[in-house]
């Protein structure tokens, strides 16, 4: 009943504050830095109670992360060169959600999960380095950049938090189909040429990361 009286109130679930996305960067950092064992004990934002959106959240980022682990390594390292700020944040991250033109595009689930991801992994680091301000300032940053383009882009976009359920869901579907089949046969699949995937870093990404990656060197 609480959930339909919510989806009442506004016209775009994103608009509610119970699914903000600093709701969903908060609470995801927490839960990815519990499964090494660490905590961010100043942790705000985190919601008191997981809603199925957030729990959804933590399987896609784990499902990307697991793909994606090097890539996204390799953009911290980029990210890591020098000191931190939200230019220099927004010039690395825009690897997961602009054109090749540079134009804003639509923040994806794709991206977005991407985006989350990174935040998630980086603050391990973080922490492990005893820099709790830097696991501040990534959450801070993820949650700007991420809220300023779903309501920039969703709207059109006609993008929603229960589209992105239901998106979930086949993705995790399909995840369990191939966790299940025996690994020569995954190693196979893996090896021929496949359709670019909502849950994958692309190359020119990378390309991009460590173009971006020299611009700071030094600085």
């Amino acid at each position: 009943i609480e959930r339909l009286e919510m989806a009442e109130q506004y016209e775009n679930d994103w608009e509610d504050p119970r699914l903000a996305a600093k709701s969903f960067v908060s609470d995801y950092i927490v839960w990815r830095l519990a499964k090494d064992g660490l905590e961010w004990c100043e942790a705000s934002d985190v919601p008191e109670e997981a809603y199925p959106e957030h729990i959804a959240m933590r399987r896609m980022c784990a499902i990307f992360e697991d793909r994606n682990v090097k890539e996204l390594i390799t953009l911290g390292e980029v990210l890591n060169l020098g000191s931190l700020n939200y230019t220099k944040y927004c010039k690395v991250v825009n690897q997961f959600g602009e054109t090749k033109a540079g134009v804003p595009s639509d923040m994806t689930y794709g991206r977005m999960v991407g985006l989350v991801a990174f935040a998630g992994l980086l603050c391990v680091e973080k922490v492990k380095g005893c820099n709790m301000r830097g696991v501040e300032l990534i959450a801070l940053y993820t949650s700007n950049y991420i809220d300023k383009r779903i309501r920039s882009t969703w709207k059109d976009a006609m993008r929603s938090w229960a589209q992105f359920m239901e998106m979930t869901s086949h993705v995790s579907a399909r995840h369990s189909r191939l966790s299940l089949q025996p690994p020569l046969y995954r190693s196979a699949r893996s090896a021929r040429p496949r359709r670019s995937s909502i849950l994958v870093v692309t190359a020119a990404s990378i390309v991009g990361a460590c173009v971006v990656g020299r611009m700071f060197k030094g600085h």
